[in-house]
Parts: C-alpha cells; structure tokens; sequence
C-alpha cells in the first residue's frame, strides 16, 4: 500500500500503524476483494490474524456497504451508524440473534468495521452523514478499527479528516503477477476438477500453462503489461488466454472477451467431456450479444437509479421482463417466464449477476455494471448527437468509468468483431 506521503508500506505495517484506514484505489484494484479477505481473516479468530499479518489480535470483523447505509439513512434521518449496526445483524436477517455479540465487542472497542464503496454513495449529503456517523462512533468508542474503501475520483469531494489516514493500494508488479498467476491457474484447475488432490501430471501442467501465461502478459505488448498490473484486468487476461484467445490491448476489447469467457468457461465445467456446451433461453443461443442486449440497458438503469448496485429480485424479474419484450419481441405472457429464466442462466450460467444476499441482485463487481452501461451508451450513440445520452452524467464522479469506456467502445468499428490476428510472421 501507499500512504497519501509518498512513503510505501506493506498492507500489515500500514493496519497496524494506522487503526483508522482509508484505502484508495482504481476501478478492480481490489479494494472489496481487501475487505472480504480481512473480514475472513479477522473471523478466524486470534490465530487466524497472526498467521495473515503477524500479529495476535481477536476483532469482530462487520462489513457494511456504504451505500447500504446511506440508503437506509435517507429513508431515516435520525438512524445512527450505532443503531443501524445492531439492526443489521438482528434475526431479521435470517442469522440468529447476534444483537449481544455486537453490543459486547462495541462495549469492549472490539470490532473490526470494514465500510466498503464510500464512492458509492452518490449523494454528497448522504456521504457526509456517513462520515460525520463514523467520527460520533470513534468519539463513543475509541479502541474499533475501521477500514474504509473508496475510489479516488470523487473522493476529495467529502474525504474523511483526522484520525483517518488516506492510503492507496498499489498497482501489482512483475513478482506479484508471478506469484499470482500459478496460483490462479491451480484455482480453476481445482473449481473445474471439483477436488484439490491433484496428481503430479496436473501439478506440472499448471506451471507449464502459468508461465506461458507469465510469458505472454509480462513480454508482450507494452499496454497488455499496463493492464495487467490491475488486478481485475489481470485475472480478465488469465481467463481469457485460459480459452486460447490472443490477449487484446485495449480494456474495452478485454471486457468483451471477458463477457463471452465467462459463458465458455462455465460451460467447459459443465460438460462431463470438457468440451464447450451452448445454454439456451427459449430457443435462443445464450451468447455475448444477446446477453448485452439484455444487460446493457439493466445495467445503465441500475447505475442511473440504484447507487447501491442492487436490486430485489422481483424488480430485477420485472425489468428484464420489459427489455425482453422490448429488445426480443418476447410476448407479453411468456416474459415473466422467460425473465426467470434468464435471471437463473446468467446468474447461475455465467455468474455475471449474483445474489450478493438474501434476495438482493447485482452484478458480480461494479466495473461490468459500468462496461454494460457503456455498450448500452454506444448502442444509443447518435452521430448528429453524441451527447444527447451524456449530457446528466458528463461532470458526475460516478459516471467517470462509464464514460471512459463509453469512449472505447464508441470508437470500434460497428458489427461483429474482427476475429483475432493470426500467428505473426
């Protein structure tokens, strides 16, 4: 990691030198990834955080979506962070009554809190209540930890003062790239095997593939070099060049094989024979461009009206329900069916939608909600226009991405993508 000084320290000297974090990073850099592995790490207990980062400390990790909060917030303005952690974990939450154990560690100052997606919160008001709610609860209990996760643009619009400490996480570099890629390679292996016992024949296809992979990535283009020190983009790139498919330069082009890999490598762990399986959807090919038709406007929507990300199931069914009849020419009496249907296929299909808890959707990470909105965009881009579609998101931090991508994508060439260049020579 990399304190707001230009002073670099590894992620355990920085927790431990700073008990209230601001984590700051790009778009897949791995801040929630950082968040979830914390919060298993701290759930194991006193052993389980020494033997992560080094030291024995016994915490109660709770992680809260920021913008989950700030929804909550809105409809109850008087709600305190206090209040609403203990509501979290009540037994409306289908996990038994943990109302004690949070009263217990908040009275001991033993909690970890780990508040992820600041910039989520899309309303500058709702933000500040956020943060003015954080400090009141350092002031009642000095001892929690808190770690909160951000991107950088738009962060200086309500950045959290002292004792906060801004730092960013760094981008990975040769050894780090080295060090993952055998690793992933075991990991799908693994998930595709359905067992961890591999024999030795196995063991040393991975590293053979790994550093062909390393090989491909850390020798080729000098912009294949550049996305890769992104942790997202890097595993996009080990999935990709997994389905022997040239690994492309420009991050839309990677988003768009990224789309149609997760379908073929899903499939691939499906079929008994290893080999490729087609899903369907009322007799229709379940493939990237149908796909995006359908989630491309689902995901605009979604990044216009819900800052969270999320949406219950039933107005998840009835959106897409519309885009099919829509978008598809679906009748009315079978869209209901078939928007079920597609719901479980992509999610259980692609993992491209994923039930993030108890009958609440979204997108498995933010950045493909954002690349769908972008194709969405560029399906709609009217050359006597351009910026007919534009013009409420232009200055707003959380259509950056959006628009950045918007800008590849506007920029390839219409109808199907070329297919990739031959051996070169």
């Amino acid at each position: 990691m990399e304190a707001a000084e230009p002073v670099s320290m590894a992620l355990p000297r920085a927790l431990e030198t700073y008990p209230q974090l601001v984590v700051l990073g790009n778009p897949g850099s791995g801040k929630s990834t950082l968040v979830r592995w914390l919060a298993l790490v701290y759930a194991r207990g006193s052993e389980g955080v020494r033997a992560a980062l080094g030291w024995t400390e016994d915490r109660l990790p709770l992680v809260l979506p920021a913008a989950e909060f700030a929804l909550a917030w809105q409809e109850r303005p008087a709600l305190s962070l206090e209040d609403y952690l203990r509501d979290r974990y009540g037994p409306a939450r289908r996990l038994g009554e943990l109302r004690p154990l949070i009263e217990e560690a908040l009275e001991r100052e033993r909690i970890f809190l780990l508040i992820d997606g600041l910039d989520e919160v899309l309303s500058l008001e709702a933000r500040r209540a956020l943060i003015a709610q954080l400090h009141r609860l350092l002031r009642r209990y000095r001892g929690l930890q808190i770690l909160v996760t951000s991107r950088i643009a738009g962060y200086g619009a309500a950045p959290l003062d002292a004792p906060f400490v801004s730092a960013h996480l760094r981008p990975l570099d040769k050894p780090a790239i080295e060090l993952f890629l055998p690793r992933w390679s075991r990991a799908l292996e693994e998930a595709l095997r359905g067992r961890r016992d591999l024999s030795p024949a196995v063991e040393e296809q991975i590293e053979r593939r790994a550093q062909e992979m390393s090989a491909a990535i850390l020798e080729g283009h000098p912009g294949i070099r550049e996305l890769a020190r992104n942790p997202l983009m890097l595993t996009a790139m080990a999935l990709i060049y997994e389905q022997g498919t040239r690994l492309p330069e420009q991050r839309i082009e990677l988003y768009r094989l990224l789309v149609e890999a997760f379908v073929e490598t899903w499939n691939r762990a499906r079929s008994p024979t290893g080999r490729p399986i087609d899903l369907y959807l009322g007799g229709r090919r379940l493939d990237e461009p149908f796909a995006v038709r359908i989630l491309g406007p689902l995901a605009f929507e979604m990044h216009r009206d819900q800052p969270g990300g999320w949406l219950p199931r039933e107005a998840l069914l009835d959106h897409i329900a519309r885009l099919l009849q829509e978008r598809e020419d679906v009748p009315v009496d079978r869209a209901g069916a078939l928007a079920d249907d597609f719901l479980r296929l992509i999610q259980e299909g692609t993992g491209l939608l994923v039930e993030r808890e108890q009958g609440l959707f979204g997108f498995f990470h933010r950045t493909f909600e954002e690349y769908l909105a972008a194709r969405h965009l560029a399906d709609r881009f009217d050359p006597a226009d351009p910026l007919s579609d534009l013009r409420p998101f232009l200055h707003h931090p959380a259509w950056q991405e959006v628009l950045l991508l918007l800008s590849g994508a506007a920029l390839r060439p219409s109808g199907p993508p070329p297919p990739p260049p031959g051996p070169e020579g």
